[in-house]
């Protein structure tokens, strides 16, 4: 399965890369503009997308917007990481059409888990 992680923060990116490493193929994107291109050149089976932006103009809702909108999206599962556990907030992202919710911060076991499942059911369509 190939990932693309969307995540601002590089010690974030490098931990969770490194976590998934041995089950699955993870590039990462910086920025919401670099993570376009890169599906736009492409192909992803999922997309791990973390909501606070910080270093970027964009939020994680908002570039969730802009990838739903391109041709090479498809049906890609985008999961959404996000440090706030708050119900209403994880109910309002999914309701948005995001796959999945992962609070931060991740156990490896548990991600490894939940994206296999993902994986799993990829392989059953």
């Amino acid at each position: 399965m190939k990932i693309l992680y969307i995540e601002d923060d590089p010690i974030n990116a490098l931990i969770v890369t490194k976590f998934l490493e041995n089950d699955f193929s993870v590039e990462t994107a910086e920025s919401s503009e670099k993570s376009l291109r890169m599906l736009q050149e492409k192909s992803f089976d999922l997309i791990l997308l973390d909501l606070n932006l910080g270093h970027d103009k964009e939020t994680g809702l908002s570039l969730f917007q802009k990838i739903q909108l391109l041709d090479s999206y498809g049906n890609i599962p985008v999961i959404a990481l996000t440090a706030n556990s708050d119900t209403t907030e994880r109910d309002a992202y999914l309701q948005a059409g995001f796959s999945g919710f992962i609070v931060k911060p991740v156990n490896r076991d548990n991600l490894i888990a939940y994206l296999s499942a993902f994986k799993e059911s990829s392989k059953a369509v």
